[in-house]
């Protein structure tokens, strides 16, 4: 029997923080609907576990942008950028350097 995928979650987050990459620069709002997104994954908290430097919406935008700019130079550094897989070969860390390597066509 062949075992059906189904989206997760995560899946949409992906689309959504490539849809936010994508019109960044063209949407006025597209800020706005990146804040929302953060702010469903995070349960209105803007804080990431186990990084107590992200502490906020503004801080979310900024390691976003500057990390998009970072893979835009070729700088992807495997050894520390690894994305660690759960079950069923789910994302556990890592959605925003997916996302940035699908747009981007990065392996």
């Amino acid at each position: 029997m062949i075992a059906k995928k189904y989206p997760t979650a995560s899946t949409f987050a992906y689309a959504e923080e490539i849809f936010f990459l994508k019109k960044k620069d063209k949407i006025s709002n597209s800020e706005k609907f990146y804040s929302e997104h953060i702010s469903v994954m995070t349960n209105g908290l803007f804080r990431e576990y186990g990084n107590s430097k992200k502490n906020s919406f503004k801080v979310f935008l900024k390691n976003f942008i500057d990390l998009e700019k970072a893979m835009d130079k070729n700088y992807f550094d495997e050894l520390k950028s690894i994305i660690p897989l759960g079950r069923n070969n789910t994302i556990i860390d890592g959605a925003h350097r997916l996302s940035i390597s699908i747009l981007k066509n990065i392996k």
